[in-house]
């Protein structure tokens, strides 16, 4: 209506008066064009602004209508990409400039030139052009009213056209000044029209702020912002695409700190609604395409998965071949590319691949301007490609260009920047194999120094630091330079806690530890070659157990700190509690970003009670001396077991000792385990067989053939069961020879005790593929070996630790159960949904009936489920399960107790926290840890240890439920021979029921299992 009435007036309208009617044409017509986006409607509105530009005589009213028709320009640009209109509108914007009768014309004028040279810059990444806008820009601001919307919207443009001159340059005060300015805009304008964009520009420019100072704070802030931005936000328009572009960038920054794969998924899912949201041939497209694909890229490395990397190559080559020759994003797209091929030739092997990473990746060094922030970057990636098919084919040339193009990188790095560490490592690496071809000292050197410099490199990424302390330490060993070798390893030992940081879930956390499962055990190795023993202890401690310790810390007893700083301890204790609900699932992003909120409000705090007087080491790992007070009961021997040397460190209260095992290796240690775990899943494979035939049998239609497949399964059975008990033999002698009988001798203890005189303690600390294998056991039990007493049974009670720490703890928190807990919690299953029966659980039942009488709570067949365990847990100081356990050698924290209605994994039951004396586990496999994270200990057993329970029995693989019986028996009878129950002899009493168990001639797998964990 408004825009046909204003037609009829400009017709009817002469002199001032029809310039007066075009102005307010086109003012209707740009409003129809923002409801309806007809641009017939906008190209109309041109015409009339230019007439009315043509028609102004006055210098004021000429300004201000040449203004008018920059406005309209820009936006006609932003919606054809016409060149013509932008070249246009930043022509008409000098000419509002000249126009304006004196030097203090509106802001408005310059605001407008300063983003068309903005525009202008992102077409042809002319430096000269970013430079002129930001100045446009400034002079526009300082000319806006305080507070006012158009003060507000040129903060927001000045913010983003910094945010780009540090993207191209690196310079990090147009950064600092960048967020200064979008802090400013968004705290002024509240209306909804503008708000999601100023914060998703301010959420952007945070996630490079998080980039450069590594401030978690910064990348959580950002996320937050780009989440109000889309809620408010309409779905669907090129703006939300942007927004969820931004939001996709943050959390694959966040991804790369803390390895959360829900991080990944939901960037991803980020990344493709960006890209359908946007047209063919709009001009973010080919980036947004190109971002898809290296987060494809990045999840088909971490999964495995063949597809994301197909179609992370294909999306990269769409992009390349979208985006024009002179766009400034080109380089980075071709960089994407060269990053999936070479991915893909790591993943299948293809020389095509990698021949055509490095022809796009060369493009994408050739074609980026010098001085781009970028370039680093692309060098370093050419350098890595030319390196990796150095390694392939041999060739010289290629390594030389890789060294050279890796020192230009880090020439032009400067030092702090957040990219150097990863390139000192990858140079690094390039040296390491120079020096092995060619054997030149300085390359070595060189090598070292760069690994030392990245380990140093604050801002970086912590596991690029940790790999490069671990190359350091590994060249420093393998040239026999052990004070070296000792640094470098404790370099990036230091730095263990930093990687599985609390704020990450336990999944990621895992993921990131498996990558190094032999560091601990290489620092300590190197360590005591260098003579320094007690430091070698001291990195076994820090760089294992790492989630268990962090469990430590975050459960502490907070009673004095509430006497010196209630407020402060009671602050911790809320978020403790909220961290404990955090951290429960690996799940959602959202989840994610209320747990790093959490962890990091729990470190703040941790650090304001280490200001404290008398609180300055306030939930640190304990120093040696206190480690020491362990081994007050009697030695703890810690077995290291490493690729430099294989030691025992025995732990006595007041010094630290070596004995060599120069028989131990470990690859010995390594071919021992997987003898050990195969002939068990022999076992167990065939078990499972011959329940299944026989229950063919019973059910069978063709009986005579089920029983045949029944009797040929019972053979499998024993045949498998025979060569089992051969495998123990061979493994538990070796264990002695090379371990066990050293260790003893060394301690002076040859042989039982005297006639009235009382066993020996030792605790067993193993560690490496080491842990899974039952030392407690090691011995030659044959007769003439019984008669030498050659086992450890015949000389000690033998206990495990995880870690010193563990048992230290354990010992100073000794009676936990009150006299409400003070009760035994039965989880009893004969029968369980899936799996075999087991009938001897109700012998168990009945022992504990007449033993514990009403101090029970009896949880069995359908009760026994895991909401009522759960539940029931924290309220009894002691439990014992009669049920199936399991556990997956690949991911350990999967493992647990199956109950009526799931299982309950070790993961779970290390949520809890429990004030408890004794656990008797007397299911399958509870004792047992993982190949993947075996120093972390990931067992049952060490889940309940961990979390309060001082004493616990457990098994190393599974047992027949009749002997399991028997041994709960004899452990029962004899904690509770005086009249009460006493958990703290568990350990002789479990060594005094095994030992019967073997001199009454039982086979080694019936016996073997039981493990005690605790003082």
């Amino acid at each position: 209506m408004a825009v046909a009435v204003g037609g009829k007036a400009v017709l009817a309208a002469d002199g001032e008066d029809r310039v007066t009617c075009l102005h307010n044409l086109a003012a209707a017509l740009v409003t129809r064009f923002h409801h309806s986006g007809s641009l017939p409607d906008l190209d109309r509105a041109i015409e009339a602004r230019q007439l009315v530009a043509n028609l102004s005589v006055d210098g004021s009213a000429r300004a201000d209508a040449l203004a008018d028709l920059t406005d309209s320009l820009f936006e006609r640009f932003t919606q054809t990409h016409s060149s013509s209109d932008l070249s246009a509108g930043i022509q008409v914007s000098r000419a509002a400039i000249a126009a304006w009768p004196d030097k203090s014309h509106p802001g408005r004028f310059q605001a407008n030139l300063g983003l068309g040279l903005y525009l202008s810059s992102e077409q042809s990444a002319n430096p000269d052009d970013l430079d002129d806008a930001i100045v446009a820009m400034r002079l526009a601001t300082g000319m806006a009213v305080d507070g006012s919307v158009s003060k507000a919207l040129v903060l927001n443009w000045l913010g983003i056209a910094l945010h780009r001159r540090y993207q191209r340059t690196g310079d990090p005060a147009s950064l600092t000044e960048a967020v200064a300015c979008g802090r400013e805009a968004v705290s002024i304008l509240q209306e909804p029209e503008h708000r999601p964009a100023f914060l998703s520009n301010l959420a952007g420019t945070l996630t490079d702020v998080f980039e450069v100072f590594g401030r978690l704070s910064d990348l959580e802030e950002s996320i937050a912002q780009v989440r109000e931005a889309l809620n408010l936000a309409s779905p669907g328009s090129a703006d939300w695409a942007s927004y969820q572009h931004t939001l996709g960038n943050a959390l694959r920054r966040r991804y790369d700190r803390l390895v959360e794969i829900a991080d990944l998924d939901e960037s991803i899912v980020r990344s493709r609604a960006a890209v359908d949201a946007l047209p063919s041939g709009h001009p973010s497209l080919a980036s947004f395409e190109s971002t898809l694909s290296a987060r494809l890229r990045v999840r088909s490395e971490r999964l495995g998965t063949p597809s994301d990397l197909d179609e992370a190559i294909s999306i990269g080559r769409r992009a390349v071949g979208s985006i024009p020759l002179t766009h400034p994003g080109r380089a980075e797209c071709l960089s994407t590319l060269f990053g999936a091929l070479r991915a893909r030739f790591e993943h299948a092997g293809s020389p095509a691949d990698l021949d055509e990473a490095i022809s796009v990746g060369r493009q994408a060094v050739d074609i980026t301007p010098a001085g781009e922030a970028g370039l680093p970057r692309r060098l370093s990636n050419l350098a890595t490609g030319l390196w990796i098919r150095f390694t392939r084919t041999g060739d010289d040339p290629d390594l030389e260009e890789a060294l050279e193009l890796g020192r230009q990188a880090l020439q032009i790095t400067p030092a702090g920047h957040p990219d150097r560490a990863g390139f000192l490592y990858a140079q690094g690496r390039m040296l390491r194999v120079r020096f092995d071809n060619r054997g030149l000292a300085q390359d070595a050197a060189a090598a070292i120094q760069s690994w030392r410099e990245a380990t140093r490199a604050q801002a970086a990424h912590t596991h690029s630091r940790v790999e490069a302390g671990v190359h350091w330490g590994r060249l420093a060993a393998a040239m026999g330079n052990w004070p070296e070798a000792v640094r470098g390893y404790a370099a990036a030992v230091d730095l263990v806690p930093l990687l599985a940081w609390r704020g990450a879930g336990r999944d990621s956390r895992e993921h990131m530890l498996a990558d190094w499962p032999t560091l601990a055990c290489d620092a300590a190795a190197s360590a005591i070659q260098a003579h320094q023993p007690q430091l070698g202890l001291r990195l076994l401690e820090q760089g294992r157990g790492v989630l268990w310790s962090d469990l430590l810390e975050i459960r502490a007893d907070l009673a004095a700190l509430h006497d010196v700083a209630d407020d402060l301890a009671t602050r911790l204790e809320a978020c403790r509690a909220m961290l404990d609900n955090a951290t429960l699932a690996n799940g959602a992003s959202p989840a994610i970003d209320q747990r790093v909120a959490l962890a990091r409000e729990w470190d703040g705090l941790v650090g304001q009670v280490r200001e404290l007087t008398g609180f300055e080491d306030f939930l640190k790992p304990p120093r040696l001396d206190r480690l020491l007070l362990a081994a007050e009961a009697g030695p703890v021997v810690v077995v290291n077991v490493s690729q430099w040397r294989c030691d025992a460190l025995i732990v006595r209260a007041d010094r630290v000792e070596v004995t060599e095992l120069p028989g131990l290796t470990a690859e010995a240690a390594n071919d021992r385990t997987l003898a050990y775990l195969d002939g068990l899943h022999e076992v167990e494979d065939a078990i499972r067989l011959a329940h299944e035939t026989r229950w063919r049998v019973e059910d069978a239609m063709h009986p005579l053939e089920a029983i045949t497949a029944y009797t040929a399964a019972k053979q499998r059975l024993q045949d498998a069961m025979d060569r089992c008990e051969e495998m123990l033999l061979d493994v538990t002698g070796w264990l002695w020879d090379q371990i066990a009988a050293p260790v003893l001798d060394a301690l002076g203890i040859t042989g039982p005790p005297e006639p009235g005189e009382p066993w020996p303690r030792l605790w067993w600390c193993p560690t490496g593929l080491l842990s899974l294998l039952p030392l407690h056991a090691a011995g030659h039990h044959t007769p003439q070996g019984l008669r030498r007493h050659e086992s450890v049974l015949d000389r000690v009670v033998p206990s495990y630790t995880p870690t010193l720490r563990a048992l230290l703890e354990a010992r100073s928190n000794s009676s936990l159960a009150t006299d409400t807990t003070a009760r035994l919690l039965v989880v009893a299953l004969t029968a369980t949904p899936g799996q075999l029966p087991l009938p001897d659980v109700a012998r168990e039942s009945q022992l504990l009936t007449r033993l514990f009488g009403d101090s029970r709570t009896v949880l069995d067949g359908p009760a026994a489920t895991w909401a009522t365990v759960r539940e029931q847990l924290p309220r009894h100081g002691w439990v014992h399960f009669s049920c199936h356990g399991d556990q997956d050698l690949t991911d350990p924290s999967r493992g647990g107790i199956l109950l009526h209605d799931r299982l309950l994994t070790i993961a779970e039951i290390s949520e809890g926290q429990y004030h408890g004396d004794f656990a008797f586990l007397s299911a399958c496999k509870t004792a047992t840890g993982g190949v993947a994270l075996p120093d972390e200990a990931i067992t049952l057993a060490a889940a309940l240890h961990y979390t309060g329970y001082q004493h616990v029995i457990g098994t190393l693989w599974s047992v027949l439920d009749a002997t399991a019986a028997t041994v709960a028996e004899a452990v029962y009878t004899d904690l509770t021979s005086v009249g009460i129950f006493e958990p703290r002899r568990a350990a002789p009493a479990l060594h005094s029921a095994i030992q019967r168990l073997r001199d009454a001639g039982k086979p080694l797998s019936q016996w073997t299992p039981f493990t005690h964990t605790g003082p």
